[in-house]
């Protein structure tokens, strides 16, 4: 599942629908970046004999992602993110044949690829529009006081 940071979801609920498909899109990019990322330096497949042998993917692996913005909680909210389904068939990088990919191998890294997530999330500046005000900004509280934009 491709989560994006709690941030993320408090901007995407607070924006209308045309910054949220920027949003998406960033979130996509993000998603795109470390499933490349995985591919390249992470998935094997394995082959022989309780998959003795083991080699890096040939082609990369093959993914079907959806996204969705319910939640299992009984309260839950609009909660934006992608899970992505990937196939266990990879090709082996020696014959071009097909086999299956090291589940292990992609789950012994799966802290690093949420961390890198969040890093191509956080770090993207294909939005950073969103981020960067003007200037100073009126913000109402219990008095009237200026606040300064927000920093990067």
């Amino acid at each position: 599942m491709f989560r994006p940071p709690p941030t993320a979801h408090l901007v995407w609920a607070l924006m209308d629908d045309e910054h949220r498909q920027v949003l998406e899109l960033r979130d996509d990019v993000a998603r795109d970046k470390t499933m490349a990322w995985m591919e390249e330096s992470v998935a094997e497949i394995r082959w022989k004999a309780g998959g003795k042998q083991r080699a890096r993917v040939k082609d990369g692996l093959i993914v079907a992602v959806f996204r969705h913005h319910e939640s299992r909680a009984v309260d839950s909210r609009a909660l934006p993110h992608a899970h992505a389904v990937v196939s266990v068939r990879v090709r082996r990088p020696h014959d071009g044949g097909w086999g299956n990919v090291s589940a292990d191998s992609l789950m012994a890294h799966v802290v690093a690829a949420d961390t890198l997530l969040d890093v191509f999330t956080s770090f993207d500046s294909s939005c950073s529009a969103l981020w960067e005000a003007p200037g100073p900004r009126r913000v109402r509280c219990s008095r009237e006081a200026t606040a300064p934009a927000p920093r990067r």
